[in-house]
């Protein structure tokens, strides 16, 4: 299958129609096939099928949260997110409240968004962009063939203003509590 870039056919994308939240919303009430897509820059796309890799790297990391965020914060894993002209759905995200402040919209920011990266990492670097546009304070990217954590810091006009790589062999501390990436990655 042959698909189409920005980069190879921008005429073509630059006619494209795109949608906003609430005409994706109903798009997907109406065909039931768009249940694995999310919205991302106006563009339907097909999510990632999830691997045991990504999937263990995932529960690993919730574990690590689940110890660091407040009461008035809780954890949000594969859900979607409603920013902008997109609605991602992060492998993580943190967000104010709890579910019952969810129950009818989709939360409209986070404090932290984490995406597992095993063969998708281009993809999650490219959406630090949608993420810093909703001034998502801290995004963070487990990048697993590198095996290492990727901390995108200070969102500003669309970009994040900072980045830091933490190693395998590291620590980094999130919320006051330092966490080593071997808890990540050999928990």
């Amino acid at each position: 299958m042959v698909v189409a870039s920005r980069n190879r056919i921008p005429s073509l994308f630059n006619r494209a129609v795109l949608l906003n939240t609430e005409q994706y919303h109903v798009l997907c009430q109406q065909f039931p096939e768009l249940e694995k897509t999310e919205l991302i820059e106006g563009h339907i796309v097909k999510k990632m099928t999830i691997s045991p890799e990504h999937s263990y790297l995932l529960e690993s990391v919730i574990d690590i949260l689940k110890n660091l965020i407040s009461k008035k914060y809780f954890i949000r894993i594969q859900q979607p997110l409603s920013l902008l002209n997109s609605e991602p759905e992060p492998d993580v995200a943190i967000v104010y409240g709890n579910k019952s402040n969810y129950r009818e919209n989709h939360p409209q920011t986070a404090i932290l968004v984490v995406e597992v990266a095993i063969s998708s990492l281009e993809i999650d670097r490219e959406k630090a962009e949608i993420y810093a546009m909703a001034d998502i304070p801290e995004y963070w990217i487990i990048n697993g063939k590198d095996k290492r954590l990727e901390v995108y810091l200070r969102p500003y006009n669309g970009e994040y203003l900072e980045k830091k790589v933490i190693q395998i062999d590291q620590n980094y501390q999130y919320n006051n509590y330092d966490f080593s990436l071997n808890e990540i990655f050999y928990s």
